[in-house]
């Protein structure tokens, strides 16, 4: 069976791992029924093992930069930015589980979280809390109105107005 030019297409992205699932395991079928497409798979695969092997030996390769050349090596922000751009799969499957997680957040504090009163009152009760209310609400309204009263008559008037006129009288006779 001849393979048109798509099939061979995925068969080599099967073959250097750049495929996704969907076609790896349409691949992969084809492959254990096709003997052709087994041998063309056999092939690239091979030539990737080998591509891989030359890709290890050129790193291992150690060049000596001259002294003016300075070598950053690269930062935390590098390399995520790789992440992202070199497997364009992991920040789509990261933005998913974020999103999913803040709408099952959103939805499980919804139907879970609905507080139910603990305690029923009636009308009778919640009148008569009302009338305890406004009683203590002015009692504390008197207390502040006499400690008021009480500030401007003793306070103000005797320590702060007396002790300061008195010091002005005699500045006043001082200068005269």
């Amino acid at each position: 069976m001849k393979l048109n030019k798509k099939i061979e297409n995925q068969i080599i992205s099967v073959a250097y791992k750049d495929a996704d699932i969907i076609t790896t395991i349409k691949i992969y079928t084809l492959i254990f029924f096709n003997k052709s497409a087994k041998k063309v798979y056999n092939n690239y695969r091979l030539t990737k093992n080998y591509l891989s092997k030359i890709k290890k030996d050129e790193q291992s390769i150690n060049i000596k930069l001259p002294n003016y050349i300075e070598s950053n090596k690269p930062s935390f922000w590098t390399d995520i930015y790789c992440l992202f751009t070199a497997k364009p799969i992991l920040p789509i499957m990261y933005a998913t589980v974020i999103i999913i997680a803040v709408l099952l957040s959103i939805y499980v504090k919804d139907s879970f979280y609905k507080p139910i009163p603990k305690n029923r009152y009636s009308i009778n009760e919640i009148k008569e809390a009302d009338k305890q209310a406004k009683y203590a609400l002015a009692l504390i309204g008197n207390l502040i109105n006499e400690t008021n009263t009480k500030i401007k008559t003793e306070v103000i008037t005797k320590q702060v107005a007396e002790p300061l006129a008195e010091g002005l009288n005699v500045i006043n006779n001082i200068l005269n």
